[in-house]
C-alpha cells in the first residue's frame, strides 16, 4: 500500500472494476485497510452496522448507499475520506532508503540466487508469455535460459546450474513441484517423480535435503544426488508448520512455526535481518521503502533482493553495509504453552454428496446479432466443491422468428460430456424496408456424448476418445413454409494434443498449440446420411510483444453420402473444452451459410487474427452498475473453400476487424464480446455486421 499512495491511490471504479492491472489483489488490497479504517474513525460497531447493511440487502449491487446507516455518509464520500487516511497512514518514511542499486524491473520477479563466482539467477516474468529462467553474469546482458512455472523456487548449486523446484500436473489429478537441475544452456534433468519438494537446498557433499509434504504431514528428508530418499531428518509435529530451508556444509535449517509462536524470528516489517545465535542479537540490513519480498544467499558482502512497486517487482543488488542499521534483542525463549486439548467432533462419517454445492451461483446475460438474426438470453453455470460435476444452461430467445434457442452442457471430472443445443442458422437474407431481414433459416436440434481419457502435463496435454451424436434439422423458408425433418446420427472417435498457455495479460491463449482429431460415421445408423467424415482442426498461438497471432487450419473430408460442409457465418467457438462431433458448418467471415459455391464434401478453412489489446478500462460506476475491463483489437483474414472429390478449390477470401470488450454489470457479472466488420471479397461475398459472445476460435 506504501507503493500505491506514492504512485497514487486508485478510484473507487478501478477497485470495483478488479481488472488487471496492479495491485493485481486490489479488492482485497483496498477492500481490509477499509475495514481497518473503519474501525479507527468511525468505531467497532460501524463495521457491523457496514456488513448488516449490505447483507440485508434484496439486490447486492446499490453499493453507493451502504455505509450511510455505519457513517452518515454514501460510499463516494467516504472513500474520499479513505484516500486522506491511506495518505497519512502510508506517508513516506523520514529515513533514508537503504535497498541497493536497480538491476531490473518487470511484471514479476522472483526467486533470486548469487551463485558462486557471482552469477545472478532469476526467474523474471512479463505477464504476456510464460515465466523465462534469467542468468547473468558480471557486467554482461541477462539471457534467457529457458522458460518455467510461476512460483519456481531456485537455489544455487555446485557448477554453473540451479535446482529448481517446479510445478506440474502429477497422475493427472494433483499438481505438485518436483525437483530439477537446470544447467546455464537450458538442459534440464528431473530428479524427482511426483515428490511434492516445494524447498530445496543442496549439501557440499552432492545430497540434497528437501522439504515435503505428504498425506498431510511436513518432514524434511534428505535425497541423493539423483533425487531418492536415503532417509527423514524431522517431521513436524502435530500443528507444527515448517516454511522455509536453508543448508550450509552439513547443517540443515528450518523455520517453524508453532503454536502461534516462530522458532526462529518474531520480527514485524519486510526487510533483511541477521540473527547472531551466540548473543541472541537481530541486526536489521536494509531499509526498504516498499519490504523486500525475497532475498539471495549473502556472497560476498552482496545480496539480491525483489522488492514490491507500484507497477510490478524490481530485482535490486544490495551490498550489505559495514554494521547494520539497527540491532534488538531477541526476545527470551519461552517454553511453549502445553497444547490444547482437542474434542472430537460430534457426527458421523458420510459419503460425499455433491448437491448442496451444485445450485447456481449467479447468471449473465446473452445478446446475439447477425445476418438479421436478434436473439436475448441468460446464462447460470454451476459446479460441486469438489469440481466434479460442472454444467451450464444458456436459454436463448429469437425474436424476429420467435424462435427458443440455447444449449444446455454437463461434464464431469472434465472428462465425459453431455451437450444438447437447439441453434438458428440464416441461410438467405435480403434488405426490406431499410433493414436485413431473413428469408431463410435452420434450426438444429441435437445432442451428444463424449467420453475422453487424458495424459496431463501443464504444458502438453493429450486426450483420446470416443462418442455419439444424434440431430434433427429443419429449414424454414419464411415466405414458404417449412421442409421435411432431417435426422443424422453419428459415431466418432477423437483423439488430440493441447500445449496452449494463456497468461494474466495475454489476449487469449499466447503460446502453444492444439490439434483436434476426428472419426466420424452414420453407415448403417438409419440416418439421412451415411458414410465416413474425418477432420483434422489445428490453431496454433504466437506471442508478438503484447499482442497475439492466433492461426486456425481446418480441414474436413466426407464420404459420398456424408453431409457436405458448409462455410459461412461468424459463429463463436464451442465453449466446451471437450470435442463436439457431428460440426458441419464451418465459420467463414463475410459470407451466408449455405451458399451452393461454399459447400462440398471437402472442405478447408484458414484463418489469421492479429489480436492486440487496446486498453485495459477496468472502470465500474456504482450508479448504473456498469463497467468495463479490456478493449482489445482483432484483424482477421479467412480463406476458405469447399468442394467435391475430384473438383478443384475454389477460395474465397474474408477480411475484417473486431473489437472484443470484457463488459461488466452489478460487480459480478461480466462476458466477453466481439462487435465485427466482415468483407467478403469474393463472389458472393458481402460487408457483414455482427455482434457474437466469446471468440472465433
Amino acid at each position: 500500500m506504501r507503493a500505491e499512495n506514492a504512485r497514487g491511490l486508485r478510484s473507487l471504479g478501478e477497485v470495483n472494476a478488479e481488472g488487471r492491472g496492479f495491485p493485481l489483489n486490489r479488492d482485497y488490497l483496498y477492500g481490509s485497510y477499509f475495514f481497518a479504517f473503519l474501525r479507527e474513525r468511525y468505531g467497532e460497531k460501524a463495521i457491523v452496522a457496514f456488513i448488516e447493511s449490505y447483507s440485508g440487502k434484496f439486490l447486492w449491487f446499490p453499493v453507493d448507499s451502504n455505509p450511510v446507516r455505519a457513517t452518515g455518509k454514501p460510499m463516494r464520500t467516504l472513500w474520499v475520506e479513505y484516500h486522506d487516511w491511506l495518505h497519512a497512514r502510508f506517508a513516506s518514511p523520514a529515513a533514508p532508503v537503504e535497498e541497493g542499486e536497480v538491476l531490473v524491473r518487470a511484471f514479476s520477479l522472483f526467486s533470486p540466487v548469487l551463485a558462486p563466482g557471482g552469477t545472478r539467477w532469476y526467474v523474471q516474468a512479463d505477464g504476456y508469455t510464460r515465466p523465462k529462467l534469467m542468468r547473468q553474469t558480471g557486467s554482461a546482458a541477462p539471457e534467457v535460459v529457458r522458460e518455467l512455472e510461476q512460483d519456481t523456487r531456485l537455489t544455487a548449486t555446485a557448477g554453473d546450474a540451479v535446482l529448481a523446484s517446479e510445478l506440474d500436473i502429477c497422475r493427472n489429478h494433483n499438481l505438485l513441484y518436483d525437483l530439477y537441475e537446470v544447467a546455464a544452456d537450458g538442459r534440464r534433468k528431473r530428479l524427482t517423480d511426483c515428490g511434492r519438494y516445494r524447498f530445496a537446498a543442496p549439501l557440499d557433499d552432492g545430497r540434497i535435503a528437501a522439504l515435503r509434504v505428504s498425506a498431510g504431514e511436513t518432514e524434511v528428508v534428505v535425497l541423493d544426488p539423483r533425487g531418492a530418499v536415503e532417509r527423514a531428518l524431522y517431521r513436524a509435529a502435530q500443528g507444527e508448520s515448517l516454511s522455509g530451508l536453508a543448508a550450509r556444509a552439513g547443517t540443515v535449517v528450518v523455520t517453524s512455526l508453532r503454536d502461534g509462536r516462530w522458532s526462529l524470528l518474531d520480527v514485524t516489517g519486510y526487510n533483511v535481518w541477521s540473527l547472531e545465535r551466540a548473543s541472541g542479537t537481530l541486526s536489521r540490513w536494509t531499509r526498504a521503502s516498499n519490504g523486500v519480498r525475497e532475498i539471495s544467499a549473502p556472497l560476498g558482502g552482496q545480496v539480491l533482493l525483489t522488492n514490491i512497486e507500484a507497477d510490478g517487482d524490481a530485482l535490486r543488488l544490495y551490498r550489505l553495509p559495514d554494521a547494520p542499521l539497527e540491532e534488538r534483542k531477541a526476545a527470551a525463549e519461552a517454553a511453549p504453552p502445553a497444547p490444547r486439548a482437542e474434542s472430537a467432533v460430534a457426527g458421523a462419517d458420510r459419503p460425499y454428496s455433491p448437491w448442496s454445492s451444485l445450485r447456481p451461483r449467479s447468471w449473465l446475460p446473452q445478446l446475439e446479432i447477425a445476418d438479421g438474426a436478434f436473439a436475448v438470453g441468460a446464462v447460470t453455470y454451476g459446479q460441486d466443491a469438489l469440481d466434479l460435476h460442472e454444467y451450464f444452461v444458456a436459454p436463448l430467445y429469437e425474436i424476429t422468428q420467435r424462435q427458443l434457442l440455447g444449449s444446455a452442457a454437463y461434464v464431469y471430472e472434465g472428462r465425459h460430456s453431455l451437450l444438447v443445443n437447439r441453434t438458428m442458422t440464416v441461410k438467405a437474407s435480403e434488405t426490406r424496408n431499410n433493414s436485413r431481414e431473413i428469408t431463410t433459416y435452420s434450426i438444429k436440434e441435437n445432442a451428444q456424448w463424449v467420453s475422453t481419457w487424458r495424459h496431463l502435463a501443464l504444458n502438453q496435454r493429450f486426450y483420446w476418445g470416443l462418442g455419439a451424436a444424434l440431430e434433427q434439422e429443419k429449414l424454414h423458408f419464411v415466405d414458404d413454409g417449412t421442409s421435411p425433418v432431417q435426422n443424422e446420427r453419428v459415431l466418432g472417435l477423437v483423439a488430440g494434443v493441447d500445449t496452449r498457455r494463456a497468461q494474466w495479460l495475454s489476449e487469449g491463449p499466447s503460446q502453444g498449440q492444439w490439434l483436434r482429431l476426428f472419426a466420424e460415421t452414420s453407415s448403417r445408423l438409419n440416418a439421412a446420411y451415411t458414410g465416413n467424415v474425418y477432420r483434422a482442426d489445428w490453431r496454433g498461438h504466437l506471442a508478438l510483444g503484447h499482442s497475439v497471432l492466433a492461426l486456425r487450419w481446418n480441414e474436413a473430408y466426407g464420404q459420398p453420402g456424408a453431409e457436405p460442409f458448409q462455410l459461412g457465418g461468424s459463429r463463436s467457438d464451442d465453449w466446451i473444452p471437450l470435442p463436439v462431433l457431428n460440426q458441419r458448418e464451418f465459420a467463414l467471415r463475410g459470407y451466408t451459410n449455405g451458399e451452393p459455391v461454399l459447400t462440398g464434401h471437402r472442405a478447408r478453412v484458414v484463418t489469421t487474427e492479429w489480436r492486440m489489446p487496446l486498453a485495459d478500462v477496468d472502470r465500474h460506476s456504482m450508479t448504473p452498475p456498469l463497467g468495463l475491463n479490456r478493449v482489445s483489437l482483432n484483424l482477421f483474414l479467412d480463406v476458405g473453400a469447399a468442394w467435391e472429390r475430384g473438383g478443384d478449390p475454389d477460395y474465397h477470401r474474408g477480411v475484417g476487424v473486431e473489437l472484443i470488450t470484457e463488459p461488466r454489470a452489478a460487480y459480478v457479472f461480466e462476458w466477453q464480446l466481439r462487435a465485427g466488420v466482415a468483407k467478403g471479397l469474393d463472389a458472393p461475398g458481402t460487408t457483414k455486421f455482427y455482434l457474437r459472445r466469446g471468440r472465433s476460435f
